[in-house]
């Protein structure tokens, strides 16, 4: 076992050791590595555009809003208050919902934003991760909402990108917002940002994703495991790659079994 730990470190030590010194020179053996520079339309200079990701095929034919917008304020969810529901002022497509979610007696307040389209909803929702310390933002959900997906973003209970959270103010650990942070707040996100878009069309989405990397890997991760009872993601785009959920939990057979 010591043996193999240690081939495998050493492995990993010579590969990035070799990807360091490929990535530091050009291809004329130049000090290398992106040219960062002042922003040009809209693009960091010394980077390429990524291209447009393509809407995916609705799977839902025909899927119209059963309610407005607004009336989502008065939806009923356990352990959860609808701060606000309202129509993007920017984009009158979408509909843009806030929310938070506490746990009694805790004291806890897991800050929760849902954002849905009125028109050309793909039928999936998907799930959005953080990074650090951060459990995500309510910015999060603005890209898959460009391609039609419903999506959730969540601070897992606290803002600021520190892990002060973890901490009470006599110095003991704060347990509440430790489990918050670790798997409640996303599942309570993924949770409520369903509940909404089914009320909204009147069915549930067909597929579900997550979408993180960094602290997003763990949080998809987690939510897989911890909670697969729920059946809550088809698939987990974690890591910067997309992932089936893993085949261990009871999510990531039904990934499998389902094909998406």
């Amino acid at each position: 076992m010591i043996q193999a730990s240690r081939t495998l470190f050493l492995t990993s030590l010579a590969t990035l050791i070799l990807v360091t010194a490929i990535y530091g020179q050009d291809q004329k053996g130049r000090p290398g590595g992106p040219k960062v520079g002042p922003a040009k339309d809209g693009r960091v200079a010394g980077f390429e555009a990524l291209p447009t990701p393509i809407p995916p095929e609705p799977l839902i034919p025909d899927a119209k809003p059963l309610r407005s917008c607004e009336s989502l304020a008065t939806v009923s969810l356990l352990n959860t208050t609808i701060e606000s529901a309202a129509v993007d002022p920017k984009n009158p497509g979408i509909c843009r919902v806030k929310a938070h979610t506490t746990h009694s007696p805790m004291g806890d307040e897991v800050n929760i934003w849902v954002g849905i389209p009125l028109s050309n909803w793909n039928g999936r929702f998907m799930g959005t991760g953080g990074g650090g310390f951060m459990g995500g933002s309510e910015w999060g959900i603005n890209q898959p909402l460009a391609q039609g997906y419903a999506a959730g973003a969540t601070d897992t209970g606290y803002q600021g990108g520190s892990g002060s959270f973890a901490l009470n103010a006599d110095g003991r650990l704060n347990w509440q917002l430790i489990r918050d942070n670790g798997h409640m707040g996303i599942h309570e996100m993924t949770l409520t940002g369903k509940a909404l878009t089914e009320a909204m069309f009147g069915v549930a989405p067909k597929y579900s994703y997550f979408n993180g990397c960094s602290t997003g890997s763990r949080q998809g991760l987690m939510e897989a495991q911890k909670y697969p009872q729920d059946q809550r993601y088809h698939v987990g785009i974690t890591g910067n790659k997309l992932e089936p959920a893993p085949p261990a939990t009871a999510l990531g057979r039904h990934a499998h079994e389902r094909g998406r």
